[in-house]
């Protein structure tokens, strides 16, 4: 591996990987990072127009690698995880919402206090909701997945531009909606 690259879209580690920073720090949690490099406002202080990108860092803002022990060494992940993700279902953000409700619903399920030392178990575990959509696919919905999707929303905006198609935009959504494949979390 030559140049560390920003990892866009957070790939599930093997077993006999983890996560490495170019700092050298502990205990990475990897956390997606919003860097802004252009913004513009109006006389009055209302924004206009902002640049922004988005990617993976350590809790200390530094760059992700990964570090493979079978290989003593870091690796490059595939091409996917250094592009941005694209909103291939055209989720709305009333969409991500919802489905970011129901990772919570069905996390607080399998790790409610309630639970006592079965919640324990499952504390750290992390969460998805797969559905097999008509064509074969299988869509993994993520807490990780879900920002990444929503980032998209908040990078490149034309501020004045996104309030004039406002009302156009909630009446696509709403047809849009119409046809969404529903999840029932009680499945998982």
């Amino acid at each position: 591996m030559t140049e560390t690259q920003p990892i866009r879209q957070l790939p599930e580690l093997e077993d006999h990987q983890e996560w490495a920073c170019d700092n050298g720090c502990s205990d990475i949690k990897p956390r997606l990072f919003r860097n802004v490099f252009s913004e513009s406002w109006d006389k009055d202080g209302k924004k206009l127009h902002e640049l922004a990108e988005h990617y993976y860092t350590c809790q200390q803002g530094h760059l992700l690698s990964v570090w493979d022990n079978d290989q003593g060494g870091y690796v490059d992940l595939p091409d996917e995880a250094y592009q941005e993700r694209e909103n291939t279902y055209n989720f709305s953000l009333e969409q991500i919402s919802y489905l970011r409700k129901a990772l919570d619903e069905a996390k607080e399920q399998y790790t409610g206090e309630n639970l006592g030392e079965i919640g324990k178990i499952f504390q750290h575990a992390s969460v998805a909701i797969e559905a097999t959509l008509k064509n074969g696919d299988i869509l993994r919905i993520t807490y990780e997945y879900l920002d990444e999707i929503e980032a998209l929303f908040n990078q490149n905006l034309n501020f004045s531009e996104a309030v004039e198609d406002a009302e156009l935009n909630a009446i696509c959504d709403a047809r849009k909606d119409q046809k969404r494949i529903s999840v029932d979390i009680e499945d998982l």
